[in-house]
Order: structure tokens, then C-alpha cells, then sequence
């Protein structure tokens, strides 16, 4: 019995003192800010977007229905979204990627994410007019029959966070109205006045796209990226154009952490603070900040305004 006694005693002991010299798991040995904990500075600044659609919708009215749908989405992103710099195909500083990467495919988004972002732009934004057709359906019996005829218009619109490479919106929009027989027959030759009976429903469906492009585009933070760093100096990929000014103060995060999707996609992680940093000079379209001591900062980490 005392035999027993003594070896639980010995075992108790053992405990105690691997409990004591143990080192918890869960608590974190640096106390640095993570990206989440940001707190949210980033209304004076500007957003930078841009936009393309995705050619090659079927039937003869494909083409203008396309132009449409491109006008309407970029006016409603527009209107909704004051705070933003939006990039058209038709406009000079139409960025080379778009053309290279045209569609995105899931398996180039993060290369063309992580272009984007190096060039200062917060989303992509990818649309298409997927389908445009007519049909005919014979109702009734004997001599009650008649004909009715229908146009069918499919519409999808991808919006792509720069940051992560996620998507921020996906949509597919299907819409069927009733036409009459002369729509109908114009449409199926491609005459200008089939065209016209796309043009109402096209233009209605794009509004509805471009507000929710919009509500994606704006609801995020406002970041900008690191380009380069020449310490204690460092270069940024925001400038004039996006509201930047001299004085104004970043938290750096750690923007290099990169996790694979189920389809093999990537993404990028914000991880956490590693620098302050101050703006000593800007220009149109980038900036250079300073920091004092030593901080681990990287091209691609991800600034984000901590005031002026």
C-alpha cells in the first residue's frame, strides 16, 4: 500500500511540474495587430476599377447588345460609386493585362489579381452577355390555336477583389419576355429592328448587375499596395490620383500568405501588422513613405490609412 502511495505521489509531482514548465498553445507570443483589427480611415480615399466585357454573345444582335450592356454597367457603377476611378476598354490608360487575360479563367485570376493590384486597382470587373435567343410556342387546340413568341437574355458579371484574388460578386442573370411576331421574325433575320427589342431588356438587366457591382466595389476598405522597398524608404502603388497626400500615415500588413482553393485556385491572406509608415512625397499615381527602425516589409504587402 505504501508502495502504491508513493508512486502516485511521484506521478502527481511529475504532473505538476510538466503543467508548470508548459507553454499554453493558444496564447500568441508577438501582440501585433492583424489585418481584421484594423480600424476602418479610408473614406478621403479614392477606389480604382476596372472593366471589360467578355465578347462573342450568339445571334446577329450580339455585337451592339454587348456595347450596351458595357455603357449601362459602367454609367450605374458610376452614379453609385462616387469614390471611384473606373477604367473602360475604350479608355488610353486601359490596362495591357485586361487584353492579355481576356476572359479571366479561374486558373489565371490570381496571376491577373496580383498584376492588377501592382498597377494600384482595388477590382476587376468581368461581364458578359452569355446568351440572346428566340423561341416559339404554339398554344391552344384545333382552331384556338395561336403562336406566342419569347426573347430569352442571359447576363453574368464576375467582380474580383485585387487584395485576395476572390471573387467579391458572381452573378448569372436569366430574363424571358414576350415579343411579337414581328420582333420575332426581325430577330431571327438580325435586322436593326430585332436589335431594338434586345436593347430594353439588356439595358435593364445591366442596371441591375451594376448596382450590385458597385455595392461589392464600395464595401470593402480601402488599401493600397507596397511596390518597393529601399530602406527606410518604401514606395507605394497609390498616389495623387486616389486622394493620397504628403503626411498621411499606413499601417503595413503582411500581404504574402497564400492559401489554395478546392479547384486549385489561390488566394492571398492578410496577416498581420509589421510597420508604420508616413508619406513624404506623391505622385500621380504612386507615393514614398519612410519608417524608423527595422521592419520586415515586402513588395505586395498591403497598406491600410491610419489617419492624417
Amino acid at each position: 500500500m505504501r508502495g502504491n502511495l508513493t508512486l502516485l505521489g511521484a506521478v502527481l509531482i511529475a504532473v505538476l511540474l510538466s503543467a508548470a514548465c508548459a507553454k499554453p498553445a493558444y496564447i500568441r507570443s508577438e501582440q501585433r495587430p492583424a489585418y481584421i483589427e484594423a480600424p476602418e480611415k479610408s473614406g478621403q480615399y479614392v477606389k480604382k476599377a476596372v472593366i471589360a466585357v467578355r465578347p462573342g454573345a450568339p445571334t446577329q444582335a450580339g455585337r451592339p447588345a454587348e456595347d450596351l450592356f458595357l455603357q449601362v454597367l459602367i454609367k450605374t457603377i458610376k452614379d453609385k460609386n462616387r469614390r471611384l476611378t473606373l477604367i473602360a476598354p475604350d479608355d488610353a490608360a486601359y490596362p495591357a493585362f485586361m487584353k492579355i487575360y481576356h476572359p479571366i479563367s479561374p486558373r489565371d485570376a490570381f496571376t491577373v489579381a496580383q498584376t492588377a493590384r501592382r498597377q494600384g486597382y482595388h477590382s476587376i470587373v468581368q461581364a458578359a452577355v452569355e446568351n440572346i435567343r428566340v423561341y416559339e410556342e404554339k398554344t391552344g387546340l384545333w382552331w384556338f390555336r395561336k403562336n406566342r413568341y419569347f426573347l430569352t437574355v442571359v447576363v453574368s458579371m464576375d467582380v474580383f477583389d485585387t487584395f485576395t484574388a476572390a471573387k467579391m460578386a458572381a452573378e448569372v442573370r436569366e430574363r424571358t419576355v414576350k415579343i411579337d411576331a414581328d420582333n420575332y421574325a426581325a430577330l431571327l433575320a438580325g435586322s436593326p429592328h430585332g436589335i431594338e427589342a434586345v436593347q430594353a431588356l439588356i439595358a435593364d438587366m445591366a442596371k441591375d448587375l451594376g448596382g450590385l457591382a458597385a455595392g461589392a466595389i464600395g464595401s470593402g476598405r480601402w488599401i493600397t499596395s507596397v511596390a518597393e522597398v529601399h530602406n527606410p524608404h518604401i514606395s507605394l502603388t497609390s498616389g495623387l490620383s486616389a486622394g493620397l497626400r504628403v503626411g498621411d500615415r499606413f499601417s503595413v500588413f503582411e500581404g504574402r500568405r497564400i492559401i489554395n482553393g478546392l479547384e486549385g485556385e489561390k488566394f492571398i491572406v492578410p496577416g498581420y501588422a509589421v510597420a508604420e509608415i508616413q508619406i513624404t512625397q506623391v505622385d500621380e499615381n504612386s507615393a514614398t513613405a519612410s519608417f524608423s527602425g527595422s521592419a520586415d516589409i515586402q513588395p505586395g504587402d498591403i497598406a491600410v490609412p491610419a489617419g492624417r
